[in-house]
């Protein structure tokens, strides 16, 4: 089987080594931020995660080990041997299970508003066998999912701010299929809070969780209940909804990266 090429984007001459990790809907660019602020000092890799940007679609399911394969191709062909993540959401996933497989090559890893830790009702219930059926069905049927919309605001099974968040990032077919594709893909790359506990309180990696306490997508409230016996973790709240969470988060990460 041919090894699974990411595309990415290259910047920077530093000594150190960085990747980056964006969320659903975005690619690369998402981090375009980052490369002024950090470019001195890390060869910057902003990467395009699978069904996102120009990296192909996935052939089949992602499991842990298959990325693990992945990112162990990516780090040989570009001669990585130590590196540092900074990872969005979706991207937080990806992040997670690079900690389990290469706690000994990573100094840092940024955790912003990662998905993962805290799994929604929606994520649930989209990804069990019953309900990606009829997910998929949703995603490609716009009157019914017009009506789960209709119905999650009319009986409040989801607040007003988060169905237009939905509105906003899935606004056409092929968004709604990119959705489908990506949770039903990426449904096994998980881990049971008891063992993200272990490997957070055990691994040399310098973790930072970055929450916004204006998110209603990763709420900081759900998030920190998941890490409360993560002794070694930092874990910083910013003023920042979650589509601004990204550049709101920079300051920090700079700072941070060059130990402040």
């Amino acid at each position: 089987m041919q090894p699974f090429q990411l595309h990415f984007s290259k910047h920077g001459n530093g000594p150190k080594s960085i990747l980056f990790f964006h969320g659903f809907g975005q690619e690369l660019s998402a981090f375009s931020s980052y490369i002024e602020a950090l470019k001195s000092d890390y060869r910057l890799y902003l990467i395009d995660l699978p069904h996102h940007g120009s990296s192909p679609p996935l052939d089949q399911e992602m499991t842990k080990i298959r990325w693990a394969e992945i990112l162990e191709n990516f780090l040989e062909t570009e001669s990585i041997d130590q590196f540092s993540i900074v990872s969005f959401s979706l991207g937080g996933r990806y992040a997670i299970s690079s900690l389990f497989n290469f706690r000994d090559r990573i100094e840092y890893c940024f955790l912003i508003a990662p998905d993962a830790i805290y799994p929604s009702i929606w994520y649930k219930m989209a990804t069990n066998p019953i309900g990606n059926v009829l997910f998929k069905f949703a995603m490609t049927n716009d009157l019914i999912l017009n009506g789960v919309l209709w119905f999650s605001e009319k009986t409040r099974l989801a607040p007003k701010s988060l169905i237009r968040f939905a509105n906003k990032q899935i606004p056409t077919r092929d968004k709604r299929l990119q959705l489908y594709a990506t949770w039903t893909n990426v449904k096994n790359l998980k881990y049971k809070i008891s063992l993200i506990t272990e490997e957070f309180n055990t691994t040399p990696v310098i973790i930072h969780v970055i929450l916004g306490e204006e998110d209603i997508v990763i709420p900081p409230v759900k998030i920190k209940g998941q890490l409360r016996d993560c002794r070694k973790i930092h874990c910083h709240i910013i003023p920042s909804r979650h589509g601004k969470m990204i550049e709101k988060s920079l300051p920090l990460v700079s700072r941070l990266l060059k130990g402040g």
